[in-house]
C-alpha cells in the first residue's frame, strides 16, 4: 500500500517495505524532526542513537517500535527477545554509571571505581554483541530473522554470570555502609 495516513504521521510504502515517513505534528517546535523527515527510516534509526551515548539501544529501539506501531508492523519474536536483551545490556549502562556518580558524590572512591569495573564489563558484552555499533539488524523495521552471530547466546549467558559474582561483590560493600544503604 502506498500513502497510509494518520493524524500525526504520513507513511510512504513500496509493497512491504517503509520508505518514508513524515511527521506533521509538531514539526515546528522540534527541529529534530524536520531533519528526521529527511532521512529513510533505517537512516532514522541509525541517526537517532546519536541523542545519548548511554541510551544509544533505548533510542534506536523507540523510534523502531513508534514506526513499526504505526505502520502496523508484526515484529517477530526473535527480534523482540534480541532487543529486549540488547535494553536491558543498556540499563546495566544506565545503573552502574548513577551508581558510579553517587559514589563519587560520597566521596567512596573504591567503591566508585569498583562500580566503573563493573560498567567496562558491560561495555565489552556489549561492544561484542554489537560489532562496536548498535546492531542494525536488531531495530530492522519489522525485524530481522538472525540478528546474533553463532556463539552470542554464549557470550551473554558467559557475561551474566561473571557480571553476577562482581555485582554481588559491590553490593556487599554497599550493605556494610549505611551512608551509601540509605541513599541508595
Amino acid at each position: 500500500f502506498s500513502g497510509a495516513q494518520m493524524t500525526d504521521a504520513q507513511f510512504t510504502y513500496d509493497g512491504d517495505i517503509l520508505q518514508s515517513v513524515q511527521i506533521k505534528k509538531g514539526r515546528e517546535v522540534r527541529p529534530v524532526w524536520s531533519r528526521l523527515e529527511r532521512l529513510t527510516p533505517s537512516q532514522m534509526i541509525f541517526w537517532v542513537d546519536r541523542f545519548d551515548s548511554l541510551c544509544s539501544i533505548a533510542c534506536e529501539w523507540s523510534l523502531a517500535h513508534a514506526l513499526e506501531a504505526s505502520a502496523k508492523m508484526t515484529v517477530p519474536k526473535r527480534a523482540q527477545f534480541v532487543r529486549t536483551i540488547l535494553c536491558e545490556i543498556n540499563r546495566l549502562v544506565w545503573l552502574t554509571t548513577y551508581l558510579g556518580r553517587v559514589t563519587q558524590a560520597l566521596a567512596q572512591q573504591s567503591m566508585t571505581q569498583q562500580v566503573l569495573v563493573l560498567r567496562e564489563q558491560i561495555f565489552r558484552i556489549q561492544e561484542e554483541l554489537t560489532g562496536g555499533r548498535i546492531l542494525p539488524q536488531a531495530f530492522d523495521l519489522g525485524g530481522t530473522r538472525r540478528a546474533w552471530a553463532l556463539g552470542d547466546v554464549q557470550k551473554v549467558k558467559t557475561f551474566l554470570s561473571t557480571w553476577r559474582m562482581g555485582w554481588r561483590r559491590w553490593t556487599d560493600l554497599v550493605l556494610d555502609d549505611s551512608l551509601l544503604r540509605e541513599r541508595l
